[in-house]
C-alpha cells in the first residue's frame, strides 16, 4: 500500500464523522473524494475540502485505496452494504460503519475473502481513548482473575457489546432473556411514560450479564436522543473497572473488604477494646485508595469530542485497516468468527427489546445545579471544614 493511502468516504450524514478526520488531523491518509446521492450537503462538502463528489461506484478513479462506508447498511433501510460489496469488487479495502445484520455481513466478508480483500466493520467507540483504557485494564486483570458480572447500560448495545467483547477477549458462549418476564413486560405503562430502558440479563462470554438498552426516540432526533451512550462496569472479586462515559472517565472501585475475625486483638497502641479492633479491621483493610481514577481530570466536552476524539477514533480504525492489509493478517477482533459473533448478540438483543417506542425530545435542558459550579463550591465548603477546630466541653 502506498505511503499514504487515498481513502474514500461513503455518505455525509454520519460521514460527517469520518470526513472529520481529515480535517485538522495530520493523519497518514489522504481523502481522495465523497460517494453520495449528490445533495446540496453533500456538494458543499466536497467543495469545502476541495475533493471530487461522485454518485457511483462506477465514477471511482483507480487509485483509490480504502474506503469508509458510513451508509445506512440494508438492515436500516441503506444501501451501505450494496456500496461495500462494489467497492470490494473494485479492489478497494472497506472499513464498513455498524451496525449489519450477520446475513449481510457474512455476504460481504465471503466476497472479501474470495477477493483478496480486507473488510472490517466499525463500531466506532472502541478507538476512543477512554474505552481503550478500560478494554486494556480490564484484559490486564481479566488474566489474574475472573469476573463475576457485567452491567451495561447503554442506548448504543451494538458498540457496547464490542466494547466489552473487546475487553473480555471474545463473546461466546452468550445467552439473553427478558429479565422481567413476558407477563410484566406487556403491562400498560404508567402515566409518567414509558421506562427509558429495557432490561435484559444474561451471559456474556460465560460471565452474567445484566444489560439496560434505552428503548425510546425522539422519531425526529433518534440518532442523538441518548440518555446514556455507554455505561459499562465489569466486576470481580477484588473491584470493579467502570467506564462512565464513552469518553470518561474510566475509575476502578475497590470491593469491600472481607471482614477479619472479631476475637483478633489489635497491634499498636489500641486497647483491646470493641471499638480498638474495628479501628484495626479498617487498617488491616489496606491504605490504599478506594477509588482510582484511569483517565486524567474530566472528560472532554462536545467540542473537543467533536474535533479530537472522534477524528481520532477514525484515525483507529483506518490506521487497523491499513495494518491488516499490510501485514496481511486478519485482526482478532475482526475475524468472521467474532463479528459474527457480535452481529448474532446485536439481534438477540434486538429481539427482546422488541419495537422502540417514540417519545418527543424536550429541548435542550441544562443541568441544575451547574455541576462545575457545584464541585467549586463543594471544594469550597469542605475546606472551610477542615480549618474549623473542634472542641469538647
Amino acid at each position: 500500500m502506498r505511503s499514504k493511502p487515498r481513502v474514500l468516504v461513503c455518505g455525509t450524514n454520519y460521514g460527517r464523522f469520518y470526513l472529520s478526520a481529515f480535517v485538522r488531523q495530520p493523519y497518514d491518509f489522504e481523502l481522495a473524494g465523497i460517494l453520495a446521492a449528490g445533495s446540496g450537503r453533500s456538494r458543499a462538502l466536497a467543495q469545502e475540502l476541495g475533493v471530487p463528489l461522485y454518485t457511483n461506484t462506477a465514477q471511482l478513479p483507480g487509485d483509490i485505496d480504502m474506503a469508509c462506508v458510513a451508509v445506512k447498511s440494508t438492515l436500516l433501510g441503506g444501501n451501505g452494504t450494496r456500496i461495500a460489496m462494489e467497492l470490494l469488487q473494485r479492489g478497494i479495502h472497506i472499513v464498513q460503519e455498524h451496525p449489519l445484520h450477520p446475513a449481510d455481513l457474512l455476504e460481504c466478508l465471503r466476497l472479501s475473502r474470495r477477493l483478496g480483500m480486507h473488510y472490517h466493520v466499525n463500531s466506532h467507540f472502541v478507538h476512543v481513548r477512554a474505552v481503550q483504557t478500560f478494554i486494556d485494564y480490564a484484559r490486564q486483570s481479566s488474566r489474574h482473575e475472573r469476573p463475576l458480572f457485567i452491567d451495561i447500560t447503554t442506548a448504543l448495545p451494538y458498540s457496547a457489546l464490542d466494547i466489552v467483547g473487546q475487553a473480555l477477549g471474545g463473546l461466546e458462549p452468550f445467552a439473553l432473556r427478558d429479565s422481567f418476564g413476558q407477563e410484566i413486560a406487556a403491562a400498560a405503562w404508567p402515566e409518567t411514560g414509558p421506562a427509558p430502558f429495557k432490561c435484559i440479563e444474561g451471559t456474556l462470554a460465560g460471565i452474567p450479564v445484566y444489560l439496560k438498552i434505552q428503548h425510546y426516540f425522539d422519531p425526529d432526533d433518534a440518532v442523538h436522543n441518548y440518555l446514556v451512550m455507554h455505561r459499562i462496569c465489569i466486576g470481580s472479586e477484588s473491584g470493579n473497572v467502570v467506564l462512565l462515559s464513552p469518553f470518561g472517565p474510566v475509575i476502578w472501585t475497590q470491593g469491600y473488604p472481607r471482614s477479619g475475625s472479631p476475637e483478633l486483638s489489635p497491634h499498636g497502641h489500641e486497647p483491646d477494646t470493641v471499638m480498638g479492633r474495628h479501628l484495626h479491621a479498617g487498617r488491616r483493610a489496606g491504605h490504599e485508595p478506594t477509588t482510582v481514577q484511569f483517565t486524567p481530570g474530566d472528560a472532554p466536552s462536545y467540542a473537543d469530542i467533536f474535533a479530537i476524539h472522534w477524528p481520532e477514533g477514525i484515525h483507529g480504525a483506518l490506521a487497523t485497516l491499513r495494518h491488516a492489509v499490510e501485514s496481511r493478517e486478519i485482526p482478532v477482533f475482526q475475524s468472521e468468527s467474532y463479528l459474527v459473533a457480535l452481529a448474532n448478540l446485536w439481534v438477540a438483543a434486538m429481539r427482546q427489546c422488541g419495537k422502540p417506542r417514540h417519545v418527543r425530545r424536550k429541548e435542550a435542558i441544562r443541568a441544575v445545579p451547574d455541576p462545575i459550579l457545584y464541585r467549586e463550591d463543594r471544594f469550597s465548603l469542605d475546606n472551610s471544614n477542615r480549618k474549623e477546630t473542634w472542641t469538647c466541653d
